[in-house]
Protein backbone atom coordinates (compact mmCIF):
# COMPACT_ATOMS: atom_id res chain seq x y z
CA UNK A 1 0.00 0.00 0.00
CA UNK A 2 1.78 3.80 -1.14
CA UNK A 3 2.32 6.31 1.55
CA UNK A 4 -0.79 8.14 -0.15
CA UNK A 5 -3.26 5.33 0.25
CA UNK A 6 -2.34 4.98 3.95
CA UNK A 7 -2.48 8.67 4.44
CA UNK A 8 -6.22 8.99 2.74
CA UNK A 9 -7.61 5.77 4.40
CA UNK A 10 -7.38 7.53 7.89
CA UNK A 11 -10.61 9.54 6.49
CA UNK A 12 -12.21 6.26 5.51
CA UNK A 13 -15.60 5.76 7.46
CA UNK A 14 -15.64 2.60 6.66
CA UNK A 15 -18.08 2.94 3.58
CA UNK A 16 -15.99 5.28 1.35
CA UNK A 17 -16.03 4.45 -2.34
CA UNK A 18 -12.01 4.66 -3.05
CA UNK A 19 -11.09 5.83 -6.60
CA UNK A 20 -7.93 4.82 -7.68
CA UNK A 21 -6.98 6.96 -10.93
CA UNK A 22 -5.25 6.23 -14.27
CA UNK A 23 -4.57 9.74 -15.17
CA UNK A 24 -3.16 8.81 -18.70
CA UNK A 25 -7.12 8.02 -19.03
CA UNK A 26 -10.67 9.62 -18.08
CA UNK A 27 -13.79 9.45 -15.83
CA UNK A 28 -17.18 10.57 -17.32
CA UNK A 29 -20.05 12.13 -15.64
CA UNK A 30 -24.07 12.46 -15.87
CA UNK A 31 -26.70 14.72 -13.57
CA UNK A 32 -29.81 13.28 -12.97
CA UNK A 33 -31.99 16.59 -13.48
CA UNK A 34 -34.92 15.40 -11.18
CA UNK A 35 -32.41 15.47 -8.20
CA UNK A 36 -29.50 17.25 -9.03
CA UNK A 37 -27.18 14.22 -8.27
CA UNK A 38 -24.00 14.12 -9.92
CA UNK A 39 -23.12 10.07 -10.75
CA UNK A 40 -19.67 9.18 -11.96
CA UNK A 41 -18.11 5.89 -13.37
CA UNK A 42 -15.85 4.43 -11.15
CA UNK A 43 -13.92 2.83 -13.17
CA UNK A 44 -11.28 4.78 -15.76
CA UNK A 45 -13.55 5.28 -19.72
CA UNK A 46 -12.26 7.00 -23.09
CA UNK A 47 -13.69 9.29 -25.22
CA UNK A 48 -15.44 6.34 -26.88
CA UNK A 49 -17.68 5.40 -24.46
CA UNK A 50 -18.87 8.78 -23.92
CA UNK A 51 -19.27 9.00 -27.41
CA UNK A 52 -21.56 5.52 -27.40
CA UNK A 53 -23.10 6.67 -24.26
CA UNK A 54 -26.40 5.35 -24.07
CA UNK A 55 -29.36 3.67 -22.37
CA UNK A 56 -29.05 6.43 -19.39
CA UNK A 57 -32.04 6.12 -16.92
CA UNK A 58 -34.76 8.75 -17.40
CA UNK A 59 -34.03 12.31 -16.70
CA UNK A 60 -30.06 11.64 -16.52
CA UNK A 61 -27.93 12.95 -19.34
CA UNK A 62 -24.49 12.75 -19.57
CA UNK A 63 -22.46 16.46 -18.59
CA UNK A 64 -18.82 15.68 -19.43
CA UNK A 65 -15.94 13.54 -19.69
CA UNK A 66 -12.15 14.18 -18.54
CA UNK A 67 -9.21 13.21 -16.90
CA UNK A 68 -8.94 14.19 -12.57
CA UNK A 69 -6.31 15.59 -11.45
CA UNK A 70 -5.88 13.27 -8.65
CA UNK A 71 -4.32 10.25 -7.97
CA UNK A 72 -6.66 8.83 -5.36
CA UNK A 73 -10.15 10.19 -3.86
CA UNK A 74 -12.36 9.09 -1.28
CA UNK A 75 -16.37 10.15 -1.78
CA UNK A 76 -18.99 9.28 0.81
CA UNK A 77 -22.51 9.42 0.24
CA UNK A 78 -23.01 13.39 -0.62
CA UNK A 79 -25.18 14.45 2.40
CA UNK A 80 -25.02 11.37 4.38
CA UNK A 81 -22.91 11.87 7.16
CA UNK A 82 -24.11 9.54 9.72
CA UNK A 83 -22.43 6.47 8.12
CA UNK A 84 -24.72 5.63 4.79
CA UNK A 85 -22.34 3.87 2.74
CA UNK A 86 -22.13 6.04 -0.92
CA UNK A 87 -24.42 4.65 -3.44
CA UNK A 88 -23.20 2.87 -6.41
CA UNK A 89 -25.40 2.11 -9.72
CA UNK A 90 -25.12 0.29 -12.77
CA UNK A 91 -26.61 1.34 -15.95
CA UNK A 92 -25.48 1.90 -19.41
CA UNK A 93 -22.93 -0.61 -19.11
CA UNK A 94 -20.94 1.23 -16.22
CA UNK A 95 -20.67 1.50 -12.55
CA UNK A 96 -21.35 4.91 -11.21
CA UNK A 97 -21.08 6.26 -8.12
CA UNK A 98 -23.33 9.54 -6.81
CA UNK A 99 -20.83 11.87 -5.98
CA UNK A 100 -22.16 15.38 -5.36
CA UNK A 101 -25.84 17.03 -5.34
CA UNK A 102 -25.70 20.60 -7.04
CA UNK A 103 -27.09 23.23 -4.39
CA UNK A 104 -25.91 26.77 -6.07
CA UNK A 105 -25.29 26.24 -10.25
CA UNK A 106 -23.78 29.61 -10.88
CA UNK A 107 -23.26 31.46 -14.53
CA UNK A 108 -19.43 32.55 -15.27
CA UNK A 109 -18.96 35.80 -14.07
CA UNK A 110 -16.44 36.55 -16.74
CA UNK A 111 -16.51 36.18 -20.77
CA UNK A 112 -15.06 32.68 -21.14
CA UNK A 113 -14.52 32.54 -17.73
CA UNK A 114 -15.49 29.44 -15.29
CA UNK A 115 -18.91 28.39 -14.10
CA UNK A 116 -19.49 28.71 -10.22
CA UNK A 117 -21.41 25.67 -8.74
CA UNK A 118 -22.00 25.19 -5.29
CA UNK A 119 -22.32 21.14 -4.64
CA UNK A 120 -22.88 18.72 -1.35
CA UNK A 121 -20.22 16.03 -1.24
CA UNK A 122 -18.11 14.40 0.99
CA UNK A 123 -14.93 14.42 -1.26
CA UNK A 124 -11.14 13.41 -0.18
CA UNK A 125 -8.56 13.88 -3.13
CA UNK A 126 -5.17 12.57 -2.43
CA UNK A 127 -2.38 13.61 -4.64
CA UNK A 128 1.37 11.56 -4.28
CA UNK A 129 4.64 13.15 -3.31
CA UNK A 130 7.03 14.42 -5.80
CA UNK A 131 4.16 15.40 -8.62
CA UNK A 132 3.68 19.60 -9.36
CA UNK A 133 0.23 20.58 -7.55
CA UNK A 134 -1.29 23.49 -9.67
CA UNK A 135 -3.43 25.60 -6.71
CA UNK A 136 -5.96 28.57 -7.70
CA UNK A 137 -6.12 31.59 -4.97
CA UNK A 138 -8.71 33.60 -5.20
CA UNK A 139 -9.64 36.26 -2.23
CA UNK A 140 -7.22 34.72 0.16
CA UNK A 141 -8.60 31.10 -0.31
CA UNK A 142 -7.01 28.54 -1.84
CA UNK A 143 -8.20 26.28 -4.51
CA UNK A 144 -7.00 22.54 -5.24
CA UNK A 145 -7.28 21.53 -9.12
CA UNK A 146 -9.15 18.80 -9.71
CA UNK A 147 -9.79 18.27 -13.16
CA UNK A 148 -7.45 18.69 -15.76
CA UNK A 149 -3.74 17.85 -16.22
CA UNK A 150 -2.75 21.77 -16.86
CA UNK A 151 -1.14 21.73 -19.87
CA UNK A 152 -3.18 24.42 -21.16
CA UNK A 153 -3.55 26.93 -18.10
CA UNK A 154 -2.05 29.55 -19.77
CA UNK A 155 -5.68 29.90 -21.69
CA UNK A 156 -7.85 29.88 -19.09
CA UNK A 157 -9.81 33.07 -18.64
CA UNK A 158 -9.56 33.52 -14.26
CA UNK A 159 -11.84 34.88 -12.40
CA UNK A 160 -11.27 38.52 -11.33
CA UNK A 161 -8.37 38.71 -8.67
CA UNK A 162 -7.48 34.99 -9.12
CA UNK A 163 -3.84 33.49 -9.61
CA UNK A 164 -2.50 30.09 -10.50
CA UNK A 165 0.46 29.10 -8.73
CA UNK A 166 2.49 25.62 -8.40
CA UNK A 167 4.18 23.50 -5.51
CA UNK A 168 6.25 20.33 -6.00
CA UNK A 169 4.74 17.77 -3.07
CA UNK A 170 7.59 16.23 -0.59
CA UNK A 171 4.98 14.76 1.09
CA UNK A 172 1.88 13.54 0.02
CA UNK A 173 -0.95 15.74 0.25
CA UNK A 174 -4.73 14.91 1.30
CA UNK A 175 -7.16 17.50 0.59
CA UNK A 176 -11.00 17.12 2.62
CA UNK A 177 -13.01 19.29 0.12
CA UNK A 178 -15.56 21.65 2.59
CA UNK A 179 -19.63 20.70 2.79
CA UNK A 180 -20.45 22.90 0.38
CA UNK A 181 -17.42 22.89 -1.82
CA UNK A 182 -17.04 25.93 -4.40
CA UNK A 183 -16.08 24.27 -7.79
CA UNK A 184 -14.83 26.39 -10.82
CA UNK A 185 -15.67 24.70 -13.96
CA UNK A 186 -14.21 25.57 -17.43
CA UNK A 187 -16.19 23.52 -19.96
CA UNK A 188 -13.66 22.47 -22.90
CA UNK A 189 -13.16 23.81 -25.93
CA UNK A 190 -10.37 24.31 -28.50
CA UNK A 191 -8.21 26.38 -26.38
CA UNK A 192 -8.06 24.06 -23.64
CA UNK A 193 -9.22 21.18 -22.30
CA UNK A 194 -11.92 20.67 -18.93
CA UNK A 195 -10.14 21.47 -16.02
CA UNK A 196 -11.74 22.62 -12.54
CA UNK A 197 -10.39 23.67 -9.15
CA UNK A 198 -12.73 23.14 -6.05
CA UNK A 199 -12.32 23.83 -2.10
CA UNK A 200 -11.12 25.96 -0.40
CA UNK A 201 -8.90 23.81 0.80
CA UNK A 202 -5.68 24.15 3.22
CA UNK A 203 -2.15 23.94 1.89
CA UNK A 204 0.28 21.61 2.63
Amino acid sequence: MSDTVQALNQFDNGVSTLIDTDLDRSLMECIDLTTQDIWMTVEPVDQTHFDQLTDLPENHVPTGIASPSYDYCLFRQPGAYDGEPTEIREFAGHRWVNVARIADFGKAQEEGGPLRVKVHKDHVMAFDAGRELVIMTLDGKHYVECVGTGKDDDDLVLPEGATLTKMTLNHPFIAALPVPASTFFWLANEQHEMRSFQGPVQLP
